[in-house]
């Protein structure tokens, strides 16, 4: 990492505890304290993320919008809503496009219901001529 990238020197205040985790971690993973903490805040960065986008997307934003705000593929965003129970259809417009077809599902059939006995006179004398 330290060769293909240029890496910038920052410095930031940390609860004792905190730096206590890190060290902890960085010995566990036989890395250094800088290195460790920069894999943490890229993995911190990476979960933001995912939570923005997964927010996003159930306040209305298109699927695949979201899938790249979260910096994901289309599976593996669909795979992350899987994970949290958040099936597809709650985006606000799916919802609404779902809304319209029901109500034009729902009129299809009340002009079936209604011209039903049309169908059903005409079958009636279809069958009396043929009997």
């Amino acid at each position: 990492m330290l060769k293909t990238k240029e890496l910038i020197r920052t410095n930031v205040m940390l609860d004792r505890e905190v730096l206590k985790t890190i060290d902890e971690f960085a010995k566990a993973m036989s890395e250094d304290r800088s290195t460790v903490i920069r894999q943490l805040i890229k993995r911190a960065i990476s979960a933001e993320k995912v939570e923005i986008a997964v927010k996003k997307f159930q306040s209305g934003a298109p699927f695949r919008k979201a899938a790249e705000i979260a910096g994901l593929d289309y599976w593996d965003f669909q795979a992350e809503l899987d994970k949290r129970g958040i099936p597809i259809s709650t985006s606000l417009p799916f919802a609404r496009r779902r809304i319209r077809q029901a109500r034009v599902a729902e009129s299809e059939v009340r002009i079936i219901r209604d011209t039903s006995h049309i169908f059903h006179d005409w079958f009636s004398v279809f069958t009396e001529t043929r009997g």
